[in-house]
């Protein structure tokens, strides 16, 4: 990756390295790259440009989460390494 691809964080899960990229929004983008390829331009997104703020980026051994928020409201969220499903996860308010 090059200073022109705007790679802010970035973590390794399963096979892959996962980025958070503000190339093309100022809110992020979530991009998949495999690690038996390491193609920046092969990569795959994981969450597009949208209204929705990418903040945070950290992996475990089999997922990937982060932490977005969209009109003040913030959540975790999490991509399972195998399968690529993404699921919100809840967590406790007092």
């Amino acid at each position: 990756a090059a200073p022109a691809d705007k790679i802010e964080r970035m973590a390794f899960a399963g096979d892959a390295i996962y980025l958070l990229s503000r190339k093309k929004t100022t809110n992020g983008s979530l991009l998949k790259v495999d690690l038996k390829t390491l193609k920046l331009s092969q990569a795959k997104p994981l969450v597009k440009d949208g209204a929705t703020i990418l903040h945070e980026l950290f992996a475990v051994k089999d997922a990937v989460y982060w932490h977005a928020s969209e009109a003040g409201v913030s959540q975790l969220l999490k991509a399972d390494a195998n399968s690529g499903s993404i699921s919100a996860i809840v967590l406790p308010l007092r």
